[in-house]
């Protein structure tokens, strides 16, 4: 027997590329998801992207020393995201780089 989880109970997550692929999938969705964190990420295609699904919240974390992924990429993305009625929380980090942090 197949247990599924229903998609209130999901969440997506993913650093980099990852978080950009998470916030990508799980906004374009048409039902909500418990919500998406992204770490270090950003959103692809931000001039032209849509939102389909405004009810997932978004954790969006990113560190000042990153270079792979500027803030003000990240930044932008949380504005654009915003703009469209997402529900979106930011934090940032002073000395993190493009890596993962335990105080994250």
């Amino acid at each position: 027997e197949e247990a599924l989880l229903p998609p209130h109970s999901v969440f997506l997550a993913g650093f980099s590329q990852g978080g950009a692929l998470a916030l990508y999938t799980g906004l374009l969705r048409n039902t909500p998801l418990a919500g998406l964190v992204v770490m270090s990420g950003y959103l692809p295609r931000s001039t032209s992207f849509l939102v389909q699904m405004k009810k997932t919240p978004v954790l969006m974390l990113h560190g000042h020393a990153d270079f792979m992924v500027p803030m003000p990429f990240a930044k932008q993305s949380v504005h654009i995201l915003q703009d469209q009625g997402v529900d979106v929380v930011f934090k940032s980090y002073p000395y993190l780089a493009h890596e993962v942090s335990e105080e994250e």
